[in-house]
């Protein structure tokens, strides 16, 4: 049975992609420039964390400039949309933030999916080391991930990205490409605008490869729930925030190999049964595209 992707666009419109790809990396490589890479500001528990450092120049436009750097993909998302389809477009693109209708099945998903594949991992190592590791990363105070996954959610991460990744460029490319090789492409893309944080330290992998093969798998996740909730910026916002605070829930991992391993099988596992053209197996509803 042929089934079609709740929300894709009309045209692959590559123009209006690569135009929108120069907002994404413009914006957010400028400003990593000048207030990491210079030195200016220091980050070291990550950007957007609680513990960032401002050395002496804290100041809430400071403060402020450092909450706004990664909002390149969203900024790049509004203004090619406004350029190309108006107030119009830029409502019906902000309303699919406020979209509330997430069937509760996808919403257990979006909300255990990645502590699941975390303590997956967790119990594999154990297995694998030969050691015993502790499950949770607080045990004592489990509601810290809390204030992680808000901050990741509606701020730095899914605010800051949803729009443009998910909101408009994976609709383009899935007008010309299965969801699979869509996903492929923005994987890619997507590493390779997260690589500024490998070079001031403020991310987990340390090579492109490594950033750009885990940015593939992540991103043929967050695919498959964009296509199986109608391409909801909300839950999307959501899935991207646990994907964030899941090292704050599940402790992990002994080895980097365990997660790509696990985390590796685990969506090779989604595309076999989802199928890689659209990463859909049942289709009950269907969203008109914008126009």
């Amino acid at each position: 049975m042929d089934v079609s992707v709740g929300y894709k666009t009309k045209a692959f419109e590559g123009r209006n992609l690569v135009f929108f790809f120069l907002v994404a990396f413009g914006w957010t490589w400028i400003w990593w420039w000048v207030l990491f890479l210079s030195g200016w500001v220091t980050v070291p528990a990550g950007i957007g964390s609680p513990e960032a450092e401002f050395g002496d120049v804290a100041s809430p436009i400071i403060i402020l400039l450092v909450a706004l750097s990664p909002f390149g993909p969203t900024i790049g998302g509004f203004v090619l949309t406004a350029l190309n389809e108006g107030k119009a477009g830029v409502k019906a693109l902000w309303k699919r933030f406020w979209n509330l209708n997430i069937n509760w099945k996808w919403l257990l998903v979006i909300v255990l999916w990645w502590p699941f594949l975390r303590l997956i991992t967790n119990l594999v190592g154990q297995v694998v080391d030969g050691q015993s590791y502790p499950l949770l990363t607080n045990p004592d105070q489990f509601w810290v991930f809390i204030p992680s996954l808000i901050v990741s959610t509606f701020i730095n991460g899914g605010m800051s990205e949803e729009f443009g990744w998910r909101g408009y460029a994976l609709p383009r490319l899935q007008a010309r490409f299965n969801g699979l090789t869509a996903s492929l492409i923005l994987g890619i893309i997507e590493g390779m605008w997260h690589y500024p944080l490998i070079i001031i330290g403020q991310w987990w992998q340390d090579s492109i490869i490594e950033l750009i093969f885990w940015f593939i798998l992540t991103v043929i996740l967050r695919t498959w729930i964009y296509n199986n909730t109608n391409g909801n910026l909300l839950a999307m916002m959501l899935f991207h925030g646990m994907g964030n605070a899941q090292s704050d829930i599940v402790w992990c991992c002994g080895s980097r190999a365990h997660i790509y391993w696990v985390y590796g099988i685990a969506t090779l596992i989604i595309v076999i049964i989802f199928g890689p053209k659209t990463l859909i197996r049942l289709r009950r509803e269907t969203l008109e595209p914008v126009a």
